[in-house]
């Protein structure tokens, strides 16, 4: 990785902060800009060419930042970068507006979006785009977004209303949002004034004497209003036509909807068949005043007239809704649909067209003729999705969206009459954690293990639903539904289980408290009848604790262990629910006795879980019962330590390594996750040289000292901080001593301190140079990492951000 020289992004940093942007252009120009790699950098020289009006150039900037990182996840970046350094989505989206190409740069802008309020030009930016697209609609949108959220740029909102005016002078909406504009610090004069100035200049400009009359009556004053409105010549019957809409809009308020209404009629006679200007104001008012079906069957007379079906068809869906013997609009709808349908398929959209015969048959139940068309239609449909879906599935996808593909494609096998295992396979691929149908997936997962009888996978399902935050009721009905199914299998113990878990969190759902008091009588009665007879031999001694082999094999299988250390024993297995491998932490010893550990082996689970990142091992589950365990993400590869070997990395792959360990603890950190013992075991290397940091076991959230409630220090000892072995409290700047260990170990092939009293060299030693048992280590990567040593955590880096900063700066 080619990093640029510490003290030039200095340079670069201060030529920002004074705007001297040639400067900063001179500086990165120095080589081309594939050799650049750091967004930052590349962010600075993109703002500088913009800030000079280089669009073109700004243009190229973006393209190789886009190399660099071709699918940015923006709320991402604003976690991880500041403002500043996101601002070449804005300057870019800018600088394709100014090359005309407005659909790119409209893209830009509304992926702005997901970062809040902040770069406003998006609003700005969208809204004028809108209105040079003819989407008027939209374009007033975004502007009325601008006044709710950037007050700072009112002046710019008022420019771009006014351009909006200018293209659609009678768009509803469009001068109560240019009033509240005005209005901003109390400017209203300053702008009546200028606008009567602009009427005056161009006499019979009907946006200039709108803006105008619209302010004064918005202001309260009607008669001046109206006197402004009298003053308009209209030469077309279009222009008549906006005036009887803006009288229509003035009425509304003063009178009422029967008084604009009459308005409306007399512009609707005037505009266009279906002008939008129209439907825009009588879907407003379907909303506000509630005039329900006659509003309606107005709003479908003129969708239908502009060519607007889908809309249509909307409006009398409500109508059949609200009147469902009105058959004269039912077999309008019909018609309107079966139009749609007809015309979807015969583009080749099988899916719009299955989606318009699905809503044709809930209007038309009955009608065989029909049903068998849709059958056809579907099955087409359904072919031509799969076929999509299979296409995007062999492709690299973001892992919500492939679970939600195989989440689509389990539906469309189960439609289709597919092998019931085909379906099962995507649905474990959709039931993944963080999935977003993972709820629904189960579910369905479940209820085919129910149907098979086959009652372990069930209750499996079913502990994974429990542990999951869906509604109480949800839970409770898939519970009952075990119950029952356990019941019919002849399972009474594991059906009284279940009858009797849904009646302790709800006595009253449905009769569970009653079938689960049968049961208990029912195993009772058994009981006592297969008890042995007076005299008989006495019975068997009660059964010990539950074999752990015995209780995994319920779940997983393929069981190989991997490794012991002194806590537990790690296995390989694959999870016959999900169909994946997972590894298996199996904790020894009497550790559910001891509250402390047991605490801290929960924390491992619920810290690690509660992290989302790519380099962090992803926790599956946890078993508080003995046998206990964490099931987590099974990783190909080597840990940190095994690849040492007790030898030393070369620099450049040893930086490489260094920033994406740095990246995942960083986000660990930022949640206040504290992992407490940092060192080379407790990071995997994977094949394809990704990182993960596992065993979270010591974690604790928000730091806390570094003893356990009797008074062992918490850690490994080799890497471990002195306020840790001190037993102080412990932070973020703990885990950057252990990680300066690690780094040192990486970098010289072993520990700075590894014989004699290893506590105190921590304490009260400074570890050897680096350059002393590895000359190629260079002096400013040596000093970053004898930073994160220091004794006092005030010393060292303060963040791993600050870490992360500090190792981009380093050239090898």
């Amino acid at each position: 990785m080619r990093m640029f020289a510490s003290e030039d992004t200095k340079k670069i940093d201060a030529h920002y902060q004074k705007s001297e942007w040639d400067k900063i252009i001179q500086l990165l120009g120095k080589r081309p800009l594939k050799e650049y790699d750091d967004i930052r950098l590349l962010n600075d020289l993109a703002v500088a060419f913009h800030q000079l009006r280089k669009f073109d150039n700004v243009i190229e900037v973006c393209e190789r930042i886009k190399a660099v990182e071709p699918r940015p996840d923006l709320k991402k970046q604003q976690a991880e970068l500041t403002p500043r350094y996101m601002r070449y989505h804005a300057v870019l989206g800018e600088s394709l507006y100014r090359k005309n190409e407005l659909d790119k740069a409209l893209a830009i802008f509304d992926d702005l979006k997901a970062v809040g309020s902040r770069f406003s030009d998006k609003y700005y930016y969208s809204g004028r785009i809108h209105t040079k697209k003819g989407n008027f609609r939209l374009a007033l949108l975004e502007f009325k977004g601008m006044i709710a959220n950037v007050p700072a740029r009112m002046r710019d909102v008022v420019r771009g209303l006014g351009e909006l005016a200018e293209a659609s002078p009678a768009q509803a909406g469009l001068y109560v949002q240019l009033h509240n504009a005005c209005k901003d610090k109390d400017r209203i004069d300053h702008y009546l004034s200028r606008f009567k100035k602009e009427m005056a200049e161009s006499k019979g400009s009907i946006p200039a004497a709108l803006k105008v009359a619209h302010l004064i009556f918005l202001e309260g004053d009607m008669k001046s209003a109206a006197k402004v409105l009298a003053s308009i010549s209209p030469e077309t019957d279009e222009e008549q036509g906006w005036l009887e809409l803006i009288a229509g809009d003035w009425l509304l308020q003063s009178k009422g909807p029967d008084a604009a209404l009459s308005r409306y009629a007399a512009a609707e006679a005037l505009l266009p068949p279906g002008d939008p200007l129209i439907t825009e104001r009588l879907e407003e008012l379907l909303h506000t005043h509630k005039l329900g079906v006659p509003l309606r069957r107005k709003l479908v007379d003129n969708y239908k007239a502009g060519g607007s079906d889908d809309a249509a068809a909307r409006h009398l869906e409500a109508i059949v809704a609200a009147q469902p013997d009105d058959q004269a609009a039912r077999q309008e709808l019909t018609a309107l649909l079966k139009k749609s349908m007809n015309e979807a398929f015969g583009s080749g959209d099988l899916e719009r067209a299955k989606s318009l015969a699905d809503r044709l048959i809930k209007v038309n139940p009955d009608d065989a003729g029909l049903i068998s068309q849709v059958q056809q239609i579907n099955q087409m449909a359904n072919l031509q999705r799969k076929e999509k879906l299979e296409g995007m599935l062999e492709r690299r996808m973001p892992a919500r969206e492939e679970a939600r593909a195989h989440f689509e494609m389990a539906g469309i096998e189960r439609n289709m009459e597919g092998d019931e295992e085909t379906v099962l396979s995507h649905l474990k691929k959709a039931a993944v954690e963080r999935s977003p149908v993972r709820l629904q997936a189960l579910r369905q997962m479940g209820q085919i293990y129910l149907e098979k009888g086959d009652l372990d996978m069930a209750e499996g399902i079913h502990e994974i639903l429990f542990g999951l935050r869906v509604a109480s009721e949800d839970r409770l009905a898939w519970a009952y539904s075990i119950a029952e199914a356990c019941e019919e299998k002849g399972d009474k113990s594991l059906a009284h289980k279940y009858f009797a878990q849904v009646a302790e969190e709800d006595a009253t759902f449905r009769d569970a408290a009653g079938h689960a008091g049968r049961l208990a009588r029912e195993l009772e009665e058994e009981a006592a009848a297969a008890a042995p007879a007076a005299g008989a031999a006495p019975a068997a001694a009660p059964a010990g604790p539950p074999d752990p082999m015995e209780v995994l094999s319920r779940r997983y299988d393929d069981i190989v262990e991997l490794g012991r250390g002194a806590m537990g024993v790690v296995y390989k297995g694959r999870d016959k629910i999900l169909d994946r491998q997972v590894a298996i932490k199996m904790i020894l010893g009497d550790i559910g006795d001891d509250p402390e550990a047991l605490g801290r082996f929960i924390t491992e689970a619920q810290s690690a879980a509660a992290l989302e990142h790519p380099g962090i091992i992803t926790i599956y589950d946890i078993r508080t019962e003995e046998p206990m365990f964490i099931v987590m993400e099974f990783v190909e590869g080597q840990d940190v330590g095994d690849l040492l070997g007790g030898r030393k990395l070369p620099l450049d792959q040893f930086l490489k390594l260094a920033v994406l360990v740095c990246e995942p603890l960083a986000l660990a950190h930022k949640a206040e996750v504290i992992h407490r013992d940092i060192k080379p075991d407790n990071i995997m290397v994977t094949k394809d040289g990704g990182i993960k940091i596992a065993d979270f076991g010591l974690s604790r959230k928000g730091g806390g000292s570094g003893m356990t409630q009797v008074g062992q220090v918490m850690g490994t000892p080799f890497y471990m901080a002195p306020e840790q072995i001190r037993g102080d409290e412990v932070d973020g700047r703990s885990d950057l001593y252990a990680l300066g260990i690690t780094f040192y170990e990486m970098l010289t092939g072993d520990v700075p301190f590894k014989e004699g009293d290893i506590a105190y060299m921590h304490m009260h030693e400074e570890p050897p140079r680096l350059s002393t048992k590895n000359p190629e280590v260079p002096k400013e990567l040596e000093d970053v990492i004898l930073k994160c040593l220091c004794k006092d955590p005030a010393d060292r880096y303060q963040t791993v951000d600050e870490l992360l900063e500090a190792l981009r700066l380093i050239t090898v």
